[in-house]
């Protein structure tokens, strides 16, 4: 009898430190999939009780992406993937979302955007069917589908300065063209009835109307550190270019 007595203290000891150990932290969702408008309230427990969210520290690798406050409550933003962390204030425990933000439209493929490169190094990027042929000036293609009409490459001493997509004239898809921009890009402002939105720290879109292309998004390097004005201006003047270059 003697003999098991080690043995039963030995599975008696394991047996009380499984019952006294702390269950593990869960959160409610591992993964979670938004538009860009929407949120969600992340939840926590430990094993099958309810924890205080606000007792853990919440953050976003990349804010651009989606933002979550001191609550868990996590606000969608642009198109990515990023990750959202808990961590125990009194520094015990910690878990971790994949957190998606996926578009409502896939409308078109967006243009190249590598200003300065010459025609011969563009054409190999654009993956759409040349209309007509090069002019010192510019570039056009085709649209991959019905909703987009052209995209337009204009181009100064073979440099490319301005790429454009033209949506034309179809009214229909006004809220389709401006959720594709907005979900994708942070808005920097309007001016005179043209949205724009910071694309890169060096590059920005604006998405205005024209009289003889219709609905169009410039892209554009942006200027003088993201001044609307100065957007504004180079707007216009790239699309007086387009509009003497229309096929």
């Amino acid at each position: 009898m003697k003999s098991y007595l080690p043995l039963l203290f030995a599975l008696t000891l394991v047996a009380c430190g499984k019952d006294s150990s702390e269950p593990a932290l869960k959160i409610d969702a591992s993964e979670v999939s938004l538009h860009y408008d929407e949120t969600h309230q992340f939840a926590l427990k430990k094993g099958e009780t309810a924890v205080t969210a606000s007792d853990y520290m919440w953050t976003s690798a990349n804010k651009d992406i989606a933002e979550v406050d001191a609550s868990g409550e996590l606000e969608a933003g642009i198109v990515g993937e990023t990750k959202v962390t808990a961590v125990a204030k009194s520094g015990s425990g910690n878990v971790e979302s994949t957190v998606k933000v996926i578009p409502y439209y896939t409308t078109c493929k967006e243009p190249v955007i590598t200003f300065g490169i010459s025609q011969a190094a563009l054409k190999p990027l654009e993956t759409r069917t040349q209309y007509g042929t090069s002019t010192a000036t510019g570039m056009v293609f085709t649209g991959e589908n019905s909703k987009l009409k052209n995209v337009i490459y204009l181009f100064e001493n073979n440099a490319l300065t301005s790429s454009t997509l033209v949506f034309g004239f179809d009214s229909s898809l006004a809220k389709e063209v401006a959720t594709f921009f907005l979900e994708r890009y942070k808005p920097l402002g309007t001016a005179n009835g043209v949205y724009f939105f910071t694309v890169s720290p060096k590059v920005s879109v604006g998405v205005g109307t024209s009289s003889s292309l219709g609905m169009v998004a410039l892209y554009m390097p942006q200027k003088s550190g993201g001044r609307l004005s100065a957007d504004y201006d180079a707007f216009q003047k790239e699309l007086k270019e387009l509009e003497a270059n229309k096929k």
